[in-house]
């Protein structure tokens, strides 16, 4: 009986020291973040559709289009590197999607995973972000479309100059809307309370400039002949 005890307690000894070693999955920290706290903690914010993904034995890099952003030296086609496994906190994106990504700099690339805020974009969560910027194809800031403007413009308007205001607006870093109609690629031929909003922020951003005390929201004489300059 001893001989046996002895025994049982030998194997079970040996099963402890050479059990196969357990794969721990990644944890973070779980509690609520404003959507300020979040801003804060990231070097880059911006929202964007995944075009395509690349493997390398440790890491995935996201190839994604954007289409706003919030934070950061942000382009119109951006890359972010994230590690190829879960269990390392790896963050797996699906080419198709539209995420708003935060990410944070390392050795000069664009980083992201499990722990950071980086989700799958939801009308919710872009409305809960504020005003956003539209990213440029080309370095050193937003790219400014030559145009001129024959008439005023104002809120419940229909014109194809409506349609021009919002492609300005867009191009300029003053988007009319991120998503949907009014945004890039997407102007519509009314001036509705997105384009007043957008023309209202445009015309803050250029007080000094237009000599006003505070925007209006109307494409008047002189913010016309400001842009048509």
């Amino acid at each position: 009986m001893k001989k046996l005890l002895s025994f049982v307690l030998l194997a079970g000894l040996v099963a402890t020291l050479y059990a196969p070693a357990t794969m721990h999955a990644c944890s973070c920290v779980a509690r609520e973040y404003s959507s300020q706290e979040k801003m804060d903690a990231s070097t880059a914010v911006f929202l964007g559709t995944v075009t395509s993904v690349t493997q390398t034995e440790l890491n995935n890099t996201a190839t994604f289009d954007v289409s706003a952003y919030w934070k950061g030296s942000i382009m119109k086609t951006e890359t972010v590197t994230t590690a190829r496994d879960s269990a390392a906190c790896g963050y797996n994106f699906t080419v198709g999607t539209k995420y708003l990504v935060y990410a944070n700099a390392s050795e000069g690339k664009y980083t992201t995973g499990l722990c950071g805020f980086t989700n799958v974009s939801t009308d919710a969560a872009i409305a809960a972000m504020g005003p956003a910027l539209i990213p440029t194809t080309l370095p050193g800031g937003p790219v400014v479309t030559p145009v001129k403007f024959a008439y005023d413009l104002s809120y419940g308007m229909r014109s194809e100059d409506v349609k021009m205001l919002q492609q300005y607006l867009n191009a300029n870093g003053f988007p009319v809307a991120i998503t949907g109609a009014g945004s890039a690629g997407y102007e519509t031929t009314y001036y509705g309370p997105a384009t007043q909003k957008a023309v209202y922020a445009f015309q803050e951003s250029h007080k000094a400039e237009l000599g006003i005390a505070k925007g209006t929201g109307y494409f008047g004489p002189i913010t016309r002949a400001f842009v048509n300059k």
